[in-house]
């Protein structure tokens, strides 16, 4: 989810969006966010159940560090929600673990029970369907926040941008 919405408002505060909606489980996260960031709306829900949000409803989607810990029964249902909220012609924007090996390994930060993390290139699942188009993937370090050609995974993240045309690949 977005959290208390903090990557959200300096995106909005960046692009000078008229409308910001948020998507979080965690109530305690929203009613936080909701006192820092007024003009975020949260939507409690997770990204497997958009139902309150129209078809088509975005410009921009953006999804960040979340792919990772969805659970793969559920991953093609969050992607199929996004792809249906998301305008013709809008942006997707996907932060992620960067890997050329696709794995998974224990999600260390949660203790009470095990979760897993599932590390690829979330942004090739939207590519490989013909209707968007990867427009750039930049990938990053975790240390320096800065550009990377490491070739220690573990260590770095990207950053994806890809814009949704139905009709290119036809």
């Amino acid at each position: 989810g977005c959290s208390a919405g903090h990557r959200l408002h300096g995106l909005s505060s960046h692009l000078k969006a008229k409308e910001v909606f948020g998507v979080e489980p965690s109530m305690e996260a929203i009613k936080y966010g909701k006192n820092q960031f007024s003009e975020i709306e949260f939507i409690q829900t997770t990204g497997d159940d958009l139902s309150m949000i129209e078809d088509q409803r975005f410009d921009l989607v953006l999804v960040s560090g979340v792919f990772h810990v969805i659970d793969r029964i559920l991953l093609l249902r969050v992607v199929s929600e996004i792809d249906r909220v998301l305008k013709d012609s809008g942006y997707l924007v996907i932060t992620d673990f960067y890997t050329a090996v696709t794995h998974k390994n224990i999600y260390e930060s949660i203790k009470d029970y095990q979760v897993f993390c599932y590390k690829q290139n979330y942004d090739e699942i939207f590519s490989g369907s013909k209707l968007y188009h990867l427009m750039d993937r930049s990938v990053f370090s975790f240390k320096t926040r800065k550009l990377s050609v490491s070739e220690e995974f573990s260590e770095t993240y990207s950053v994806s941008i890809l814009k949704k045309d139905v009709l290119a690949a036809f």
